[in-house]
């Protein structure tokens, strides 16, 4: 079982544009589209942080790059990324990494259980999260 509707917010440590044209759309709901061509990108050294409605345990996500403009955005920016959780945001408890074969089709991958109402994503390089789903 997945949750669905389940995102309400994100935070990331800067947009990425170029050429004044901002790459993603930026707007969380849009990673609940199974498409990758919409979604959240954050410049280098990237991190994104995905605030749930609620506290939730899980054990695994679903997830893709983003792949909107691959002119100017590639859609394994983010492969390596360290994933960590928090139920407070202060206070993050690392559970995973985004694989090396991430980019615009969805993989699943497997964390260490947690119990968290906010996930973080963090590259040391560019982030891009075209779609996110998390299996309870």
């Amino acid at each position: 079982m997945y949750l669905e509707n389940f995102f309400i917010n994100f935070d990331s440590n800067g947009l990425y544009y170029v050429n004044n044209i901002l790459i993603g759309t930026q707007n969380v709901n849009d990673l609940e589209d199974i498409s990758p061509e919409t979604g959240i990108c954050a410049h280098t050294p990237g991190w994104i942080i995905i605030e749930l409605n609620d506290i939730c345990t899980f054990e695994k996500i679903g997830i893709s790059g983003f792949a909107g403009n691959e002119k100017q955005w590639a859609p394994n920016n983010g492969s390596g990324a360290k994933i960590s959780t928090s139920i407070d945001k202060i206070k993050w408890t690392e559970v995973g990494n985004i694989p090396g074969n991430y980019g615009k089709n969805i993989i699943n991958i497997n964390l260490v259980k947690t119990s968290a109402k906010y996930i973080k994503f963090q590259s040391s390089f560019y982030l891009g999260i075209g779609f996110l789903k998390i299996f309870t």
